[in-house]
């Protein structure tokens, strides 16, 4: 997924920095949702994800769907 996008790689860093079991997570269905969704749509999302800081999954999909 890293080399996929700078944008995505700059999003699995913020990710990493944060504590807890929790991030571990949130990469797993991360990656579940890179493989589901085009590559554009999924790197947009990402950007506006890490532009607001946004670390829940369920938001981040809400983002993809709209």
């Amino acid at each position: 997924m890293r080399n996929a996008a700078p944008e995505i790689n700059d999003y699995l860093n913020f990710i990493l920095v944060m504590k807890g079991k929790a991030r571990h997570s949130l990469i797993r269905q991360l990656y579940s949702l890179y493989k589901k969704t085009p590559a554009d749509l999924f790197t947009r999302a990402v950007q506006r994800a890490l532009k607001y800081r946004v670390s829940n999954f369920a938001t981040l999909e809400n983002i993809i769907r709209l």
